[in-house]
């Protein structure tokens, strides 16, 4: 059995192994997703970096040994919202790596005074996200919106919100 990944808040120190986890993270270039622009050394550590002059912006990092094998980046906006973006390498998923990634999220929300949401955003058939996200108290808001279409298939994802309160009441 592995052993449980690390779950830390993210560090400049996290810079070369998160460069190397979101390049593998990419989904090749195809006609539905051409290749966008990879993630660079400098700008990591520039956003870790601002992170820990910031209040409202965390990163988590999932690590196995050196390895990171998944990240939750936590940004607050203007309007105290919490956008949280979650990934998995998808050779480690089904093994509650989500789930700790995102309790560590909420958690330092819910201890964020300026934050009072949480928001995220899920592909629509990726159902194991959506019943860990609604576990988490997550519900969906607005309509489902249209990534891409192409003759042999539709992409779209959901927008996910949920209170951060409990830790304020």
């Amino acid at each position: 059995m592995t052993p449980a990944p690390t779950i830390e808040q993210g560090k400049v120190r996290h810079a070369a192994p998160l460069q190397h986890y979101w390049t593998n993270l990419r989904i090749p270039a195809n006609e539905d997703f051409p290749r966008t622009g990879e993630v660079s050394l400098t700008d990591l550590i520039t956003r870790l970096g601002s992170y820990a002059e910031r209040t409202d912006a965390a990163m988590f990092v999932a690590r196995e040994g050196d390895t990171v094998v998944g990240v939750a980046d936590a940004e607050g906006d203007a309007e105290g919202t919490m956008n949280l973006v979650l990934t998995v390498h998808q050779k480690h998923r089904r093994r509650g790596i989500g789930k700790a990634l995102l309790r560590a999220a909420l958690a330092w929300a819910e201890q964020t005074p300026s934050l009072h949401r949480a928001q995220l955003q899920v592909l629509g058939d990726n159902e194991p996200a959506r019943r860990l996200y609604d576990a988490h108290g997550f519900s969906p808001s607005g309509p489902p919106r249209q990534l891409l279409r192409r003759a042999s298939r539709e992409i779209w994802d959901q927008t996910m919100v949920r209170p951060l309160t409990a830790a304020r009441s």
